[in-house]
């Protein structure tokens, strides 16, 4: 399945939540590129990787923010959709298992972040919220 193809078979969130967007690098330039552009810099969406194989990956649940009103809206309404084709969606768990494993994942306290930022990374890429 491509990303074409989910949207346009909307899934609910709770089957999105278990899907992965898998992409190019050139691709994750071009969605850097557009957030910087025309997203909110107090949500910036950054995906995990690179895989073994050179690509990255965003959990699907994004999608649920990229409608009119939600928080990725304006930069998702600047993507070519003629690419959406070139996204490949997988299982969350199949994502996860292409990054390349480099030891025992380790998680910093919340103590340890800057204060007036939260960051959220559940496997999926990040999400950072705040200055």
């Amino acid at each position: 399945m491509t990303l074409a193809d989910l949207i346009a078979s909307p899934r609910p969130l709770a089957e999105l939540r278990g899907l992965a967007l898998l992409f190019t690098a050139e691709l994750r330039d071009r969605l850097v590129a557009v957030q910087s552009e025309y997203g909110r810099p107090e949500f910036t969406a950054f995906p995990a990787g690179p895989t073994s194989d050179g690509r990255y990956y965003h959990c699907a649940d994004i999608l649920a923010e990229t409608q009119p009103g939600g928080i990725y809206s304006a930069g998702f309404a600047h993507l070519d959709a003629s690419r959406f084709n070139e996204v490949q969606v997988v299982s969350l768990t199949d994502a996860v298992a292409l990054l390349p494993v480099q030891g025992p994942l380790q998680t910093a306290p919340a103590s340890s972040l800057p204060s007036g930022s939260t960051t959220i990374n559940g496997g999926l890429g990040g999400l950072k919220l705040g200055g």
